[in-house]
C-alpha cells in the first residue's frame, strides 16, 4: 500500500520524527509523495521545506555559521553554493559531481554514526540537487553563468606558465607578467594585453602562434605547456577589460575565528603550560627535587615506590654515555668511586656538561630532528651539499655553549632577519652564526636542482617536507595533514596550513624558486639564473685568510709557470686552491608571490587568497599576526622573524613542552608524550601532565637553558634508581611508565661506533670542519676514510642519503625523510654479524688489545681487570675473572696451533693474538652494547 506525507504537515513535526519514519517509506512512495504535494508553481522540491531541515538537524552543528569546519556553512543556501575549502558543496542538476552527496555517499560526513543519514534522506537531496536545487519554488542567483575572471583568476595561471621567463628571476624582453600593470607596460614588443581586445593583445596572439612559452624550453625551465582552458580564461578576462578586484587576503583578525572554536582551542597541548603544584609525597626522603615529588606521587597512587639508588659504578656510566656518547675513562671512574664530597655526583654532572664530546652528542639528536644530510637526495645522483657541515658545527657549538633555546630557534627559523648582513661593513661570527642557522630550513631531500623533477608539484613537496619538519620537531603537530584538507584530528583548517606557507613564501617561493647547486655534467641540465642557496657571507677573517691562501698559491703557480716546471708540478701547486667558503642558508628575497589555498593540494586549483599566519588553535583566534620589516627600509618580508617571535614566547603552548619533552625522552628512553612528534588529539596524552608543565614552565624560567634541564633530571632520584626488574613493579608497571625502575638501554649506532674507537684508542677527536669521506669497497661495505689518528666521531662522517655507512645503516641509523623524530630500535641478525665478522671491527680489537698490553704487561689478570676498566667501567668479579683466564688460555691455545703451521710463532705474537680474540668479545657482549 502506497504511503503518502505530506509536506507541509511534515515542517510542523520533529525532524528526528520525520528520520525514523524516512526509513519505512520506499523511495518510489517518497517519489510520488513529493510529486503529488509539491507547489503548483514550480513542481519541485524547495530548500526551505525539504533540504534546510535536515541540514539543521544533521550538519549545521560542525558546518555552520558560529563554527564552519573546512570553512564550509550549509546553514544558508548562499553558503552551501559558496562552499568550503575543497569547493561548491553542490553543482545544480549534478548530482554526480556535488561534493556534499560524495562525502555523504562515502560514509565520511556526517561522522558520528547516530547523524548519518538514511537511504530516502539521502534520495531526497539527490533529487532536490537534480531537480536544480530550487529555494520556495524559484532558482537560486544564476550560479551556472560563469563569473567574469578577475586578477586572481588569471594571476596564478601566468606564475605556473610564464613567469619562469618573465617574473622575479629574469624578465626576458622585458617583459614581467606578475600583475596587470607589468602587463600595460609590456617589454620591448609593446604591452602585453589590449583590455577588451584579446585579439590584438600580444600575450594570446604569441600563445595561439606556439611561441610562447616556447615548447622546446619548457623542460629546462620545469614549466609544463599551458592548457587551453587557461588560455580561454586568458583571453575571458582581456575581453572584459583585464577588470581587477580587490580582495583582502585571508588572515586572523580581532573578530574572532569561526574555523576554531574555543572548545577545539581547550585541548591541553593547545592550552598555555601552568605551573602546577608540587605533590606531597609519603616517601620524602627520596624527593631530592620536584621531579622527584611528581614522580613519586603517581607511584605511590599505584602502591610503588622508587627502585634502589644505582651503584657508582653504575652512575658515571649511565650519566657519561647520557650526555657524551662515549663510556668514563677509567681514571675518571676511579676518581668518582673514591670521591667522599656529597656532591660528588653533581660535580661529575657539570664536568660532563661541560665537556666539548656533551654538543657532539646532543647536537646528534638536534640533528635527527632537522633531518640533517649531506647530500640532496631523491634523485640515483644524490648530489653533495658540500657546505651542510657548517650547519652541523653551528648545532654541537651551540649546545656545548648553552646557546638559550628560544635564541637557538629564532636563529634557525629567521637568522637572516636579525640583521643587515648585505650592507654589513664586517660580517661578524653572531652574523655568519645566524645566517648558518637557517640551514635548518634547508635540510630535507630535494631533486629540483633537476629539470625533470623540477617542476612546482616537486618545489611544493620541498616545502612541505620543511613545514613537516618545523611541525614535527619544534611544534609537536601533524601539520603535514592539513595540505590537501582540514586536519582529520587536530583543529588544523587547510586554510591555517597556507597561511603558514606564506609565512616562508619571501624564501620559499614555488614560483621563484633557488634550486640547489647545479654543475653541468651530473644530470638534466636546468636553467639556474639566479645562483644557488649559498651565500658568501663567511666571517670576514675566514673571507681574509681564503682570500691570502688563494694569492699565495697563485703566486707559487705564476713562479712555477716563469719557470717552466712541468705541468704536473703546476697541477700540484693548483691542486692547492681551495673553494671558495659559503653558507648554505635560507634568506628572504622580498616581494613573493600571493599565496592562496590549494584545494585538495593540487597546485592546479587555486582557491582563496590568504595572508602570513600562525594556527589558530594556538592562538586566542581575536589576536592578528603583526608583521613589520626587519629593520627599516629592508626589503625582506619579516615574516619569519614574527613568527619565530610568536613560536618562542614564553606561554607558547608547545614549544617548551615539546623540547623538554625530547630531553627527557633520551634520558629515560620514553617521552613523558611517547608520540613526541604529535601532540595533538591522535597523539598519545602525557603519562605525567602536571610535571610536563611543570618542566616547560622551569625551562623558560630557567633562561630557556638546556643543561638546566639536564642538571635537573640527572640529580632526581628517579634518574639515579637502578634498573634491577622488581616482581612487583614488572606487575603493576609493566611498562615501566610510571618509572619504577630506570629503564636499561642499548647503545645507537653512533655511541657504539664511538665507543668502539674509542676503547681501542683510535677515535680522533679532531672537531669541527668538512664531513669525512666515506668510501664503497669492493666487498660492498661502506666505510668512513680514516684519518692519521684514526677515525673521528660518526657526527663528522659524510652522510650521504644513499651512500651511509654500512655500520650506521646495521644500528638502526634514519633515512632522513624528510627527518627522524624517534629511531626504532631493533634487534637483528646482521648487526651480530656485523660486530662478530666486520673486518674493521676485527682490527679494532686488536688496537684495544695493544692498548691494553701497553698500559698494563703480559699478567692476564690485570690484562682482563684493564679490559673491564676501559671497556665496561668496572672491575670483573670472581666469577668474569675466572672465565676471562679460562678463555685467554684457550685462545692462546687455538692460535698455537694455527700459526704453528706455518712456522714457531713468538710468545708475543700468541698473546696479542689471545687478547684480540679476548676483546672482540667483550666489544661483542651484552655489557658493552648495553647501558643499565
Amino acid at each position: 500500500m502506497r504511503t503518502l506525507i505530506n509536506m507541509k504537515t511534515i515542517t510542523r513535526l520533529s525532524y528526528r520524527i520525520l528520520a525514523t519514519a524516512l526509513t519505512f517509506v520506499s523511495v518510489e512512495s517518497f517519489v510520488a509523495c513529493a510529486d503529488e504535494t509539491k507547489p503548483e508553481s514550480s513542481g519541485e522540491l524547495s530548500y526551505e521545506m525539504s533540504i534546510k531541515p535536515l541540514l539543521e538537524l544533521k550538519c549545521v552543528r560542525c558546518h555552520g555559521a558560529e563554527t564552519r569546519k573546512a570553512d564550509l556553512d550549509l546553514q544558508t543556501i548562499s553558503g552551501i553554493f559558496k562552499g568550503g575549502e575543497s569547493g561548491p558543496a553542490i553543482v545544480r542538476s549534478k548530482p554526480d559531481e556535488s561534493l556534499l552527496l560524495e562525502r555523504i555517499h562515502s560514509g565520511e560526513m556526517p561522522p558520528e554514526e547516530e547523524d548519518r543519514l538514511s537511504e530516502p534522506e539521502i534520495k531526497q537531496i539527490e533529487l532536490w540537487i537534480l531537480n536544480g536545487a530550487l529555494t520556495d519554488g524559484t532558482p537560486p542567483p544564476q550560479t551556472d553563468t560563469p563569473a567574469i575572471p578577475s586578477q586572481h583568476d588569471v594571476i596564478p595561471i601566468l606564475l605556473r606558465r610564464c613567469t619562469a621567463c618573465h617574473g622575479r628571476h629574469q624578465q626576458l624582453a622585458n617583459l614581467d607578467l606578475r600583475s596587470k600593470s607589468t602587463m600595460l607596460i609590456g617589454g620591448k614588443s609593446g604591452p602585453a594585453i589590449v583590455p577588451g581586445k584579446p585579439d590584438d593583445s600580444l600575450l594570446i596572439r604569441m600563445i595561439h602562434s606556439g611561441q610562447m612559452p616556447p615548447l622546446e624550453r619548457l623542460v629546462e625551465a620545469s614549466v609544463k605547456p599551458i592548457e587551453p582552458a587557461e588560455v580561454e580564461i586568458l583571453a575571458e578576462w582581456i575581453a572584459a577589460g583585464a577588470p581587477e578586484i580587490h580582495i583582502e587576503p585571508d588572515v586572523a583578525t580581532s573578530n574572532g575565528d569561526p574555523l576554531v572554536s574555543d572548545d577545539d582551542r581547550n585541548f591541553w597541548a593547545f592550552r598555555s603550560p601552568q605551573r602546577a603544584q608540587i605533590p606531597v609525597v609519603q616517601d620524602k626522603h627520596r624527593v631530592r627535587n620536584e621531579i622527584d615529588a611528581f614522580i613519586i606521587h603517581k607511584l605511590e597512587a599505584a602502591g610503588l615506590s622508587l627502585n634502589a639508588e644505582a651503584d657508582r659504578s653504575t652512575l658515571i656510566r649511565r650519566a657519561t654515555f647520557d650526555l657524551t656518547g662515549l663510556p668514563p675513562d677509567p681514571a675518571d671512574v676511579a676518581s668518582f668511586l673514591t670521591d667522599n664530597d656529597p656532591r660528588a655526583y653533581e660535580l661529575l654532572i657539570d664536568r660532563l656538561l661541560d665537556s666539548p664530546r656533551y654538543g657532539e652528542r646532543w647536537g646528534r639528536y638536534w640533528l635527527d630532528l632537522a633531518g640533517y644530510a649531506d647530500s640532496e637526495g631523491k634523485r640515483e645522483q644524490d648530489l653533495p651539499r658540500p657546505h651542510a657541515w657548517r650547519y652541523r658545527d653551528y648545532v654541537i657549538r651551540s649546545f656545548n655553549s648553552d646557546k638559550p633555546f628560544d635564541r637557538f630557534l629564532l636563529e634557525q627559523i629567521a637568522g637572516d632577519e636579525l640583521a643587515d648582513y648585505e650592507n654589513a661593513t664586517e660580517i661578524t661570527p653572531e652574523i655568519y652564526e645566524n645566517l648558518v642557522a637557517t640551514g635548518f630550513l634547508r635540510m630535507t631531500p630535494d631533486a629540483s636542482w633537476a629539470n625533470i623533477t623540477g617542476y612546482v608539484p616537486d618545489r611544493l613537496d620541498v616545502i612541505a617536507d620543511e613545514i613537516d619538519v618545523l611541525g614535527s620537531a619544534v611544534m609537536g603537530l601533524t601539520l603535514k595533514c592539513a595540505r590537501c584538507h582540514t586536519h582529520k584530528f587536530d583543529p588544523i583548517p587547510h586554510r591555517d596550513y597556507y597561511r603558514l606557507l606564506d609565512v616562508f613564501k619571501g624564501a620559499y617561493d614555488e614560483h621563484a624558486w633557488l634550486r640547489p647547486d647545479i654543475r653541468p655534467g651530473i644530470g638534466p641540465v636546468s636553467q639556474d639564473v639566479v645562483g644557488g642557496r649559498h651565500l658568501p657571507f663567511v666571517t670576514t677573517a675566514e673571507r681574509k685568510d681564503w682570500e691570502s691562501h688563494q694569492d699565495r698559491v697563485q703566486q707559487e703557480v705564476a713562479a712555477a709557470k716563469a719557470r717552466n716546471e712541468s705541468a704536473e708540478q703546476i697541477r700540484a701547486l693548483e691542486a692547492r686552491l681551495k673553494p671558495e667558503p659559503r653558507v648554505q642558508a635560507l634568506w628572504d628575497r622580498g616581494d613573493p608571490s600571493p599565496t592562496y589555498i590549494y584545494r585538495r593540494g593540487d597546485w592546479l586549483s587555486p582557491g582563496t587568497l590568504v595572508g602570513p599566519g600562525v594556527p589558530s588553535v594556538l592562538t586566542d583566534g581575536r589576536t592578528p599576526f603583526e608583521v613589520t620589516p626587519p629593520w627599516p627600509g629592508a626589503k625582506q618580508t619579516g615574516r619569519r622573524l614574527a613568527f619565530a617571535r610568536w613560536l618562542i614566547r614564553p606561554d607558547h603552548p608547545l614549544t617548551a613542552r615539546v623540547q623538554v619533552n625530547h630531553i627527557w625522552k633520551h634520558h629515560f628512553g620514553r617521552g613523558i608524550v611517547v608520540t613526541p612528534g604529535n601532540f595533538g588529539r591522535a597523539g598519545m596524552p602525557p603519562t605525567h601532565p602536571e610535571l610536563l608543565d611543570w618542566l616547560a614552565c622551569e625551562f623558560v624560567d630557567r633562561g630557556w637553558s638546556l643543561k638546566e634541564i639536564h642538571r635537573l633530571i640527572m640529580t632526581s632520584s628517579a634518574y639515579r634508581q637502578s634498573s634491577t626488574v622488581i616482581h612487583v613493579h614488572e606487575q603493576a608497571d609493566p611498562s615501566n611508565s610510571l618509572l619504577s625502575r630506570m629503564p636499561m638501554t642499548r647503545l645507537d649506532a653512533e655511541s657504539l661506533y664511538d665507543s668502539l674507537l674509542l676503547v681501542a684508542g683510535r677515535l680522533d677527536e679532531t672537531r669541527f670542519g668538512p664531513a669525512d669521506n666515506v668510501e664503497s669497497r669492493a666487498d660492498g661495505l661502506v666505510t668512513p676514510i680514516a684519518t692519521e689518528r684514526g677515525w673521528r666521531r660518526s657526527i663528522y662522517v659524510q652522510q650521504m642519503r644513499k651512500k651511509l655507512p654500512t655500520y650506521l645503516e646495521s644500528f638502526d641509523f634514519p633515512q632522513m625523510n624528510p627527518n627522524c623524530i624517534e629511531r626504532r630500535d631493533s634487534i637483528v641478525a646482521p648487526q651480530a654479524l656485523h660486530l662478530m665478522n666486520n673486518g674493521m671491527i676485527m682490527e679494532l680489537a686488536d688496537h684495544f688489545a695493544a692498548r691494553v698490553i701497553l698500559e698494563t704487561d703480559l699478567n692476564r689478570a690485570k690484562q682482563i681487570e684493564r679490559v673491564y676498566q676501559i671497556a665496561l667501567s668496572r672491575a670483573p668479579d670472581k666469577e668474569e675473572m675466572r672465565i676471562g683466564l679460562e678463555t685467554l688460555n684457550r685462545f692462546h691455545t687455538v692460535w698455537k696451533d694455527q700459526l704453528s703451521v706455518s712456522g714457531s710463532p713468538d710468545e708475543a705474537t700468541l698473546q696479542a693474538k689471545a687478547l684480540a680474540a679476548y676483546c672482540h668479545a667483550i666489544m661483542n657482549s651484552a655489557s658493552f652494547i648495553f647501558v643499565d
